[in-house]
């Protein structure tokens, strides 16, 4: 058979006693204080993973710097090395033996210089008076004239 156990306190309020409010009061401190806790461990985890993100992304950068200098760094010399090729190659000396050896040139036997004018005469539309002004320029550039002119003799080796 079974028998009940004799209940000692017989309180069927619902809630509205002093010690059960007190209880209430002490688990919505403690929880609150505990979510307050947790939301603080988030929020400083958060900040240190932005952290270690920005720091490992401030090594892959420097890491694809270091790179690229060094691929420009070797660009540069390939470019130099190129120029210095192009210089050997434009070289009169290399032109010279090219066309004596490969193209059986040679040099030639009587030199020959033909001067041709294509200069027209200005027609002076001056008056006296400015023409005299500009006489030291006509002189001058009668004396370039005669400096840059190319007088051909013919001769024989």
């Amino acid at each position: 058979m079974l028998q009940t156990r004799p209940k000692s306190d017989y309180n069927y309020s619902y809630h509205n006693n002093k010690e059960y409010n007190q209880k209430n009061d002490k688990n919505e401190l403690f929880n609150s204080g505990v979510l307050i806790c947790i939301l603080a461990v988030v929020l400083i985890g958060a900040i240190l993973v932005s952290y270690i993100g920005q720091f490992v992304q401030i090594n892959h950068l420097s890491y694809e710097i270091n790179t690229l200098a060094e691929h420009i760094h070797s660009i540069k010399t390939e470019n130099y090395l190129l120029n210095i090729k192009l210089a050997e190659q434009k070289s009169m000396a290399k032109i010279e033996k090219i066309a004596r050896n490969s193209l059986s040139m040679v040099e030639p036997d009587k030199v020959e210089f033909v001067l041709l004018k294509n200069k027209v005469k200005q027609i002076d539309t001056l008056p006296q008076n400015k023409q005299e002004k500009v006489f030291f320029v006509k002189v001058f550039d009668d004396f370039m004239e005669r400096i840059g002119t190319v007088q051909a003799e013919e001769f024989d080796k």
